[in-house]
């Protein structure tokens, strides 16, 4: 029996009873399932590596030719044809390289500077003789020049097997290069297009080592070089300072003095040549004020004074250091006997009236490579 009033129970699926207010059937929508927890993490793509740099020792071999016929070298500098051109690329900074039409690049000796024969129209003392002195150890006899003496119109023979072995080319597109030729080539040319460690008994029979020896150079160190190869170099230069050889039977770099271009040409003072083309740098840049100046001091009176007054006014110039410090494109950064810290080159020089002093020793400077 059934209470009257009471809620009737409901069949499931069927209609709510009469009289009654069924409540509505909730549905439970599930949630939507979550993606699976990765079993693995996402790899990682690596960045390309980048080579790693050789030891500053491991330099590379080329097999060539030197050559000179219709060239200009000069004590530290001569063309070389390489055997196969594209080993050249593989050195350090090798797409400044530009070979000439006849396949051959301007070489820099690594560790030499040799007194200037033609910088910017100006040559130095003993420019000739280190000229010569380097072609005929390369090999050549019988050369013979232009009327400008400077280049080569023939030789005997006309190209030279050689060898370099090199780790970079330098802001103008040389390859730095120690240069081999004899046996010590022939031994190398097994490596062509490999790379060998170098060391001071590797370097002795260079072209290079053997200019410094004889003192028909002057040694000039960068920091691309490894330390043990710049002790060799200035061991080399030491001992023909020390007999005083070659270019240190007439250096003045310690001190020198400037009036014009002649004070230091070929018939005037030898300096270090690093110095010589900064100094012809200064002399010509300020050419223009110091014409000025002499003009000003005869009032633009008698015009063929100003000769008479042109030491006035050179000495009324900018001085050389400061010069130099003016730019530093031309004032060169420089560690001086191993310090750690750099100096600038114009700390290293003094002028006083036409008289510069340089108050380091030139063998104890490593220069900044750019």
């Amino acid at each position: 029996m059934t209470t009257a009033g009471a809620p009737q129970p409901s069949t499931p699926g069927g209609p709510a009873p009469t009289g009654t207010s069924a409540a509505p059937e909730r549905v439970r929508i599930p949630n939507p399932a979550a993606p699976p927890a990765p079993t693995t993490r996402t790899a990682r793509i690596p960045s390309p590596a980048r080579p790693a740099d050789p030891p500053p020792t491991s330099y590379l071999v080329v097999s060539g030719h030197a050559l000179v016929v219709g060239k200009q070298p000069d004590g530290d500098s001569v063309r070389f044809r390489p055997q196969s051109p594209d080993i050249l690329r593989e050195l350090a900074n090798g797409d400044r390289i530009e070979p000439g039409t006849d396949g051959s690049v301007q070489l820099r000796l690594d560790g030499i500077d040799a007194p200037e024969l033609h910088y910017a129209g100006h040559g130095q003392p003993f420019a000739d003789r280190s000229r010569d002195v380097f072609l005929r150890l390369l090999g050549f006899t019988e050369v013979a020049y232009a009327a400008n003496h400077m280049t080569v119109t023939a030789a005997t023979p006309a190209t030279i097997p050689a060898v370099i072995v090199a780790r970079m080319a330098e802001a103008h597109g040389r390859p730095v290069a120690y240069l081999f030729t004899g046996n010590a080539a022939d031994e190398l040319r097994a490596h062509d297009g490999k790379r060998i460690d170098v060391d001071a008994a590797r370097l002795a029979p260079s072209a290079n080592l053997q200019l410094l020896a004889s003192g028909d150079v002057y040694p000039l160190l960068y920091t691309s070089t490894a330390p043990d190869l710049r002790a060799a170099v200035i061991a080399a230069a030491s001992q023909a300072r020390g007999a005083k050889l070659g270019v240190y039977a007439a250096d003045a770099t310690a001190r020198f003095s400037v009036v014009d271009h002649q004070s230091v040409g070929p018939g005037g003072d030898l300096i270090f040549p690093k110095i010589f083309r900064r100094v012809t740098d200064w002399l010509r840049e300020t050419k223009d004020e110091t014409k000025r100046e002499a003009q000003s001091a005869n009032g633009g009176e008698n015009q063929n004074r100003i000769g008479d007054t042109n030491s006035r006014a050179s000495a009324a110039r900018t001085k050389l250091p400061a010069w130099l410090r003016a730019d530093p494109d031309r004032n060169d950064r420089v560690h001086v006997a191993d310090a750690k810290r750099t100096r600038s080159l114009h700390t290293l020089l003094k002028q006083s009236g036409n008289t510069v002093t340089m108050e380091v020793d030139p063998l104890s400077l490593v220069f900044v490579e750019r």
